[in-house]
């Protein structure tokens, strides 16, 4: 037997949980009150008297508007001693919302079937990739200047429509077109 739970302690080492809160606006008393709602749960589920799980009922709201009492006027008082009020509401909004900052790093990219991380290597072939776009765009409009002889201020031209064409072929969806003409440019 000495020996099975030799094996089984070596595989499986005892884990400390820690009864402490995480939350800073729980306090001694308000842990109290848990541990004591608990006790009413458990007393309330094996009675069937009417005056306990009122009473239980009675508790549970009580803790609940302290509970909301106490973590208001924490998040409060964080608001109030904080030199960006900003930052920390939206701080206080991601964390009661569980949001959490995603990393908009690109790792790799997949640059003519090569696969690199250089930052350096991708920053100049988006640089080479959008001018391309654009000298494309010139030719094309110039093109159509010509051929319409419009003025420049009354010519509309859809380089956004144009761009997002060549976006969606790069997987970019998320640009809108929108017409623009040669003055707005």
């Amino acid at each position: 037997m000495n020996t099975y739970l030799r094996i089984f302690y070596a595989n499986y080492p005892p884990k400390k949980i820690s009864n402490e809160s995480k939350e800073p606006w729980i306090t001694i008393g308000i842990k109290t009150s848990f541990i004591q709602k608990r006790k009413l749960y458990l007393a309330c589920t094996n009675s069937t008297n009417p005056h306990i799980k009122g009473y239980y009922k009675h508790y549970c709201n009580i803790l609940s508007k302290v509970s909301k009492e106490a973590k208001k006027c924490h998040y409060d008082n964080q608001i109030k001693n904080s030199t960006n009020t900003n930052k920390t509401t939206w701080d206080i909004v991601n964390k009661e919302t569980h949001r959490k900052k995603h990393s908009t790093n690109i790792k790799f990219l997949n640059i003519d079937g090569i696969t690199t991380d250089n930052q350096q290597l991708t920053a100049e072939t988006f640089k080479n990739y959008l001018t391309s776009i654009i000298e494309d765009i010139k030719t094309t409009d110039r093109n159509a200047y010509i051929q319409n002889k419009n003025t420049p201020d009354t010519a509309i031209i859809d380089i956004s429509s144009q761009f997002v064409k060549e976006m969606r072929k790069l997987r970019c969806t998320t640009f809108q077109s929108k017409p623009t003409t040669t003055s707005e440019i």
